[in-house]
């Protein structure tokens, strides 16, 4: 039998700390509307006593805020052809922002079969083409692992034959992909060794690795330079295994061409948070960060000719185990220690010690609430537990494609939903300044502030990602700041909050409410989705901004949460119209009928929030089917059976939306 779902309540923390201080959105400007003559932050009027104040200087440039977090991973390849992951990379391609997501999988060679023949090796690259495909029609680029045993062709990389059999393997790889996709979409891929040769993944030991390396870059320069090649992604901190790697690429003597030394475009390494436990652990991302150092620091004292190279710790998560369920990966907890590491690789690694870091959080496999997923996945399919004991099965992966799809639904987790808030951070960081000053190492509170260049006319638009992130995983309890913005330019500002918490964007909570059942009917799901977006609190401001003067907000910061705070200059120009409209059905597991859409958004240097409208007809009448405004250009529509004409609208935080032209489906 199954439980209805009741009206969206919000929890008891919710209530008590809904997010902001008193009863609006964000506290009005302590000047008025018109931002004329601004006190003082420490004594403007309104002021709570416990209100840490922190002055943001829009105008004060503090270098490029390059994206560095937009990447995910999961393994095995397989997963590429199931429905449920190309709806979940249909989300992840349709974040906004301007940097197009990696993916990094593993055993993506694994889908490549081979024969020997009188003249070399013949090879069916069908079912990897149809994988990159699935990442590349989705706006997603690969983060390459050169990972996999084709057919099981090659047995000893110390034997020169073989070698140079590799060789050729990943040239014919590169230029078939140049080919397929564009040089101009190939060379903006990553690729990268084999995953942790330094575990028993890799079998053929450290002079093996550096042979296989040498085979990797020849192949890769014989069809482009330009191609990007690094590891060795080891496991496990300055093990042999990266010392003996690093060696050979700066001066070992390359099995190819006798050369000694070799180029190497990233170094990348694994580090986690804390071990894999089936009990909640407490992260600790300075532990990860600290190790992280100790890698850095051997570069620079061992081999300086690599010390300006990017940094990449591409497995870059809380607690080492995807599949191992923990709850607070379903909650806002999961939210906020993504922004907390990031923010704390911006801090620790790229501003005081100059390293040009990049981070990737192991989030994209598929899985239930507790697993280290984007989403979760309500259906009858279990998933691999982990790529140790995992062996591909060419005949099972084609059987899988030919049957029907198994009836499932995904419910968006907050470990999406920052993603997005993240993706509507700009291009530049700008100065942060507090008294006392943030201390997010130490209590879990911390923020990036980011804007973007105005055309001529000053800085127009600025975005800050709040976080509460205690390291304590069971922290709670609530922080505020009075946080005010100087050195925009004068004019009027519409003037927003996102948030992620108990109460906004945490779906789990509902389901948790109704103890857990593991089948829902169709309004269940409705109220799960409702739920899963983060949510605009309450209605976006109308602000003047006169010359000289501040806008300041008090927020309460929950612990643990995610704020996006938005100020943008009001224009005149519209949002343009979406295009590209896509629509798929997927195989729902209620009577309703699921239908995926997907939209390209107008460039624009603006916030965007889209609506879905549908109706029986071009003729209409239209109703907006998305319980709130969205900030990705994806929407999963659970509907009545039967066609109908869908429209996309677009529109910035103040003004009248734009519409897309008509989708009958």
């Amino acid at each position: 039998m199954s439980v209805k779902a009741p009206m969206i309540q919000p929890t008891r923390r919710g209530a008590l700390a809904g997010g902001l201080a008193l009863s609006g959105a964000l506290l009005g400007a302590a000047t008025g509307t018109d931002g004329v003559g601004a006190a003082p932050l420490a004594g403007a009027a309104g002021t709570s006593s416990l209100c840490r104040a922190v002055t943001i200087r829009a105008d004060q440039d503090a270098g490029p805020n390059s994206g560095f977090w937009c990447a995910t991973g999961f393994s095995p390849a397989e997963l590429l052809f199931l429905p449920e992951m190309r709806q979940t990379l249909s989300f992840l391609g349709s974040l906004p922002g301007d940097t197009r997501p990696f993916v990094r999988i593993h055993y993506l060679l694994n889908l490549v079969t081979g024969m020997r023949t009188a003249t070399g090796v013949a090879y069916d690259w069908s079912l990897l083409d149809e994988a990159l495909d699935t990442l590349v029609e989705r706006g997603l680029r690969p983060m390459f692992e050169l990972m996999g045993n084709p057919s099981n062709l090659f047995t000893d990389f110390d034997e020169l034959g073989q070698v140079k059999s590799w060789r050729d393997l990943v040239t014919a790889l590169a230029a078939r992909y140049a080919a397929r996709f564009g040089r101009n979409e190939v060379t903006a891929w990553l690729f990268e060794t084999w995953n942790e040769p330094d575990l028993p993944f890799w079998s053929w030991g450290e002079p093996g690795l550096a042979n296989y390396y040498d085979a990797c870059r020849a192949g890769l320069d014989a069809v482009d330079p330009a191609l990007r090649l690094g590891g060795p992604a080891t496991a496990r901190t300055l093990s042999s295994t990266f010392r003996a790697f690093l060696a050979h690429c700066d001066a070992g003597t390359n099995i190819l061409t006798g050369a000694a030394g070799g180029r190497l475009d990233f170094i990348s390494v694994h580090e986690k948070g804390v071990r894999e436990s089936a009990e909640d652990l407490t992260p600790r991302p300075l532990r990860m960060i600290a190790r992280e150092l100790q890698a850095v620091d051997y570069v620079r004292a061992h081999h300086p000719r690599f010390a300006d190279l990017p940094f990449v710790n591409d497995e870059a998560d809380p607690q080492l185990g995807w599949d191992t369920p923990h709850t607070w990966r379903a909650r806002p907890t999961y939210a906020a220690l993504i922004a907390k590491i990031a923010d704390q690789h911006r801090r620790h690694l790229s501003e005081a010690r100059r390293v040009d870091a990049r981070v990737v959080n192991d989030n994209g496999f598929l899985g239930r609430w507790g697993h280290r997923t984007l989403f979760a996945y309500f259906g009858p399919r279990t998933f691999p537990g982990g790529q140790a004991g995992h062996r591909t099965d060419l005949a099972a992966v084609k059987a899988t494609r030919q049957a029907s799809a198994e009836p499932f639904a995904l419910v968006k987790k907050p470990a999406l939903a920052v993603l997005e808030l993240m993706g509507l951070l700009g291009p530049r960081l700008c100065s942060v300044a507090s008294d006392p000053p943030l201390a997010p190492d130490h209590d879990g509170v911390g923020m990036m502030a980011t804007t973007w260049p105005g055309a001529g006319e000053g800085l127009s638009r600025i975005a800050v990602l709040v976080y509460g992130s205690p390291d304590r995983i069971w922290s709670s309890g609530e922080k505020c700041l009075r946080v005010g913005f100087e050195g925009l330019a004068p004019g009027d500002y519409a003037v927003a909050a996102f948030r992620l918490d108990d109460a906004h964007g945490c779906a789990f909570d509902l389901w948790d409410d109704w103890e857990a059942p593991d089948q829902l009917d169709a309004d269940q799901f409705a109220a799960l989705r409702a739920a899963q977006e983060a949510g605009l609190l309450g209605a976006v401001e109308h602000v003047r901004l006169e010359s000289g003067g501040s806008l300041v907000r008090e927020v309460v910061v929950p612990l643990p949460s995610v704020t996006l705070l938005l100020a943008e200059r009001r224009s005149a120009r519209l949002a343009g119209a979406p295009t590209n409209v896509t629509a798929a059905r997927q195989p729902g597991p209620s009577p309703r009928e699921d239908v995926l859409l997907t939209w390209r958004p107008d460039p624009s240097d603006r916030v965007q929030l889209f609506d879905v409208l549908f109706g029986p007809s071009a003729a209409g009448p239209f109703e907006r089917v998305n319980p709130v405004p969205l900030l990705s250009a994806a929407f999963l529509h659970a509907r009545a059976p039967g066609g109908g004409v869908y429209h996309i609208e677009a529109r910035h935080l103040d003004g009248p939306p734009s519409r897309s032209g008509p989708l009958a489906f």
